[in-house]
C-alpha cells in the first residue's frame, strides 16, 4: 500500500527499492513520478529525513514534496 502512494515513492527510490508491488491501477502514476525523478534527488530526501530527529519536521519534509500528476 506504501507503494502504491505516490507521497512515498521518491522515499522508496531513494532507499534503493528497486522493485514496487501496486495495485495495477497505481502502475501509470508510479512509473510517472519514477521518470521524473533522479536517484541523486530521492538519495539526498533520504539523508535529510534520515538527519532529522524530529517527527515533526521528518512528516513537513515528506509533506513539502510536490506531487507529480
Amino acid at each position: 500500500e506504501m507503494a502504491a502512494d505516490t507521497t512515498f515513492t521518491k522515499i522508496l527510490v531513494g532507499l534503493n527499492v528497486d522493485e514496487l508491488s501496486v495495485p495495477p491501477v497505481s502502475v501509470l502514476k508510479v512509473k510517472k513520478v519514477i521518470r521524473s525523478i533522479s536517484y541523486e534527488e530521492a538519495k539526498s530526501l533520504v539523508e535529510e529525513i534520515f538527519s532529522t530527529e524530529n517527527y515533526e519536521k521528518i512528516y513537513h519534509i515528506i509533506k513539502s514534496q510536490k506531487p507529480v500528476v
